[in-house]
């Protein structure tokens, strides 16, 4: 399998699994919806009994239940591809209030059950809503019109209900069918357009992670390991007596330490998880003051805590940004400002440099520096965001937001 066909295909997968998630919801939202339908069916023959025909209302009734709870275990047993059938428990829905209707109608005269129980019928299309299927929506659509209809028309003398109003019942029925389509539509292209964009956002991340993994290794290889196997040839000359040689395997040694400390700090910076986010801010500070810049530190309603995820996410993101700062801003001064707010973690990077320029950025990343977009797709997909503005009174001000 190529890999840009494996990148299709985990893309799917991805977007699979976000449909799916959505359309479980939607499940128990309908599950629910069906229960106040059941209990409105009930509190309509309880509050408001038949004279005629009550104990086939009843019966019905605690049919309908029953019904629906066998479907159940045949919804669940059905296969991801074959037949929908998912509209097994809205066609009971209808078949239940239509039935309801019109045996509660042969005794319209004498109680107003079965104009009661009709309205039910504006309830199956928010049900149908559930489903996230347009094509479900308008199928169920057209047969609850129709038993509406049915229904109305078998009680209408009975209740003695002229056929303006009717007439005026299913116009605003019919305008809930096609609402509930309509909006079914929206909700499915929005959750789409959700799962692509997530899926989009986590195959972009892999393939960050990927040239970093790469550059990690091109690192060492060119770094860490070019000292070990020069110091692996300098023994050589130790055993050979020469004095020098110890000084370069010392040195060698020294800067391969050096190189792999640094390494293993960028992988997983350990101050971050023993002493918590502001203590490894203040490492950052520090370092920068070690290098000449003016620093300014500023931290707000930072809870002590350990370590979470939402602060690897954040400390990563404000480690790179201070090194952008350090690389390419030209800056002298720096304000670290980390606040805890309204459940939200923020944190900001604004320097006196020369300034954010898209442009600029869209090159560095064309070379091949990816850390600032890499960092942008993390926080991301962490459910926050990174937002570039104009610093005061010039400079650049990079602020991360994320849950906390």
């Amino acid at each position: 399998m190529s890999e840009t066909t494996a990148g299709v295909a985990r893309v799917e997968n991805l977007v699979a699994d976000v449909m799916a998630s959505h359309a479980a919801r939607g499940a128990r939202l309908e599950a629910w919806l069906r229960l106040g339908v059941v209990a409105f069916v009930w509190a309509c023959l309880l509050l408001e009994p038949p004279s005629e025909q009550a104990g086939w209302c009843y019966g019905v009734a605690v049919a309908y239940p029953v019904l629906w709870a066998l479907t159940m275990p045949v919804l669940r047993r059905q296969p991801t591809r074959g037949p929908d059938l998912s509209w097994l428990p809205l066609a009971l829905d209808i078949a239940v209030l239509g039935v309801l209707t019109m045996l509660a109608g042969l005794s319209a005269e004498d109680s107003w059950t079965a104009y009661v129980i009709v309205n039910g019928f504006f309830l199956l299309p928010v049900l149908a809503a559930t489903q996230l299927s347009p094509r479900v929506g308008l199928a169920l659509a057209l047969p609850t019109v129709g038993v509406y209809v049915l229904s109305s028309v078998t009680t209408r003398e009975a209740n003695g209900e002229p056929w303006r109003s009717l007439f005026l019942r299913v116009a605003v029925l019919v305008g809930v069918c096609v609402g509930s389509v309509a909006l079914s539509r929206i909700q499915r292209s929005r959750v789409m357009d959700i799962a692509i964009d997530r899926a989009g956002l986590l195959v972009e991340l892999a393939g960050v992670e990927e040239h970093e993994r790469r550059r990690l290794s091109e690192a060492l290889h060119d770094g860490a390991l070019q000292f070990v196997l020069g110091a692996r040839m300098d023994l050589e000359d130790v055993r050979d007596g020469d004095p020098e040689a110890v000084d370069r395997v010392d040195h060698a040694l020294t800067q391969t330490a050096g190189l792999l400390r640094r390494t293993v700090s960028e992988l997983h910076p350990a101050v971050l998880d023993q002493a918590g986010l502001v203590r490894a801010v203040e490492d950052l500070a520090e370092a920068l003051r070690g290098r000449g810049y003016t620093v300014d530190v500023r931290m707000e309603g930072m809870p002590v805590r350990p370590a979470t995820n939402a602060d690897r996410v954040v400390f990563g993101a404000v480690r790179e940004l201070v090194a952008n700062v350090v690389r390419h801003s030209g800056a002298q001064s720096v304000v670290l400002d980390l606040r805890y707010d309204d459940g939200q973690l923020v944190a900001a990077v604004t320097d006196d440099g020369a300034g954010f320029d898209e442009e600029s950025a869209a090159r560095q990343l064309a070379a091949g520096h990816i850390g600032l977009a890499s960092q942008r797709l993390r926080v991301e997909a962490a459910g926050g965001r990174l937002v570039a503005s104009r610093g005061e009174p010039r400079g650049t001000r990079m602020t991360v937001t994320l849950p906390g």
